[in-house]
């Protein structure tokens, strides 16, 4: 067995730096406030749906942790310069790696218009009591 390492036993230059620059604190508060913005959001979506919804949570939840934990065992065992795509491609085809990558593509494009089409409307009507917290159906 190992012995636990304190960092007086590693070198100087291997030792990860402790400095934080402002950008990274304000990108860390951005975060904070949009997944508490996602927290209070889905509870009055479960209050509306019931706890069926907590099910579906769960589930969702449950495969996405599934789906990474694969991804990281894929790039533990087979390290690559590319993205998932890379192992769509290795393990399915071209094809499939091919879909895989602009379909992707497609779904980020489509929120960013979804998005963008939401602040807009946020700035255009700042009176009308439009929440950025709200969801983004059409009222």
């Amino acid at each position: 067995m190992t012995e636990a390492t304190d960092s007086r036993s590693i070198p100087a230059e291997t030792q990860p730096s402790r400095t934080l620059k402002g950008r990274h604190l304000q990108l860390m508060g951005m975060g904070a406030a949009i997944g508490a913005g996602f927290f209070l959001s889905s509870g009055s979506a479960i209050h509306e749906a019931g706890p069926g919804l907590l099910l579906a949570y769960l589930l969702a939840g449950t495969v996405m942790y599934l789906i990474m934990r694969a991804l990281g065992e894929l790039a533990l065992t087979y390290p690559s310069a590319g993205s998932f795509t890379t192992y769509a491609t290795k393990f399915l085809g071209l094809l499939a790696g091919f879909i895989m990558g602009w379909s992707y593509w497609l779904g980020a494009l489509l929120v960013g218009i979804t998005l963008r089409k939401r602040w807009s409307a946020m700035s255009m009507h700042p009176s009308a009591g439009i929440s950025p917290l709200q969801s983004f159906r059409e009222d």
